[in-house]
């Protein structure tokens, strides 16, 4: 009888140390997951960035009042991405949404000609993405 009580004993401090070895790895899991989707949009951020003030010419002081700005619309869209993952048409509208909101609060900031620049950019790359979208594979070629 004293075998069977130390049997359980030992099975049970063997649960509970399994119990917590599973614990610390699946929240170190979740840690490096969380780490790595801050870290895409803090890149994406810093691209769009980049785009913006190369096409706008935008002076270092007018880059780290734009910065929040382009941070928020990053974040906004991922949100949306998640948030209508099954309804193309309220992603569509969600996101034409930030996209102005974006243009508004950069107007605060960019001059007229800087605000003609930063349209023109948009205008290429929504030209840019539908030939993408709408382009036919090649032909295969013929011997």
């Amino acid at each position: 009888m004293v075998l069977n009580a130390n049997k359980t004993i030992y099975k049970n401090k063997i649960m509970k140390k399994l119990i917590l070895t599973l614990g610390i790895f699946l929240s170190g899991v979740l840690l490096v997951q969380a780490q790595s989707a801050t870290a895409s949009l803090d890149k994406k951020t810093s691209a769009m960035t980049g785009k913006i003030t190369k096409a706008c010419n935008l002076t270092s002081d007018q880059v780290t009042k734009v910065t929040p700005f382009i941070a928020q619309f990053v974040q906004t869209r991922a949100a949306n991405k998640q948030k209508f993952a099954n309804d193309p048409a309220n992603l569509k509208a969600a996101n034409h949404s930030n996209g102005q909101a974006l243009k508004t609060n950069l107007k605060t900031v960019l001059s007229d000609a800087q605000m003609t620049q930063y349209s023109a950019m948009i205008k290429r790359n929504m030209a840019a993405h539908a030939a993408a979208n709408n382009a036919t594979p090649a032909a295969p070629a013929q011997k």
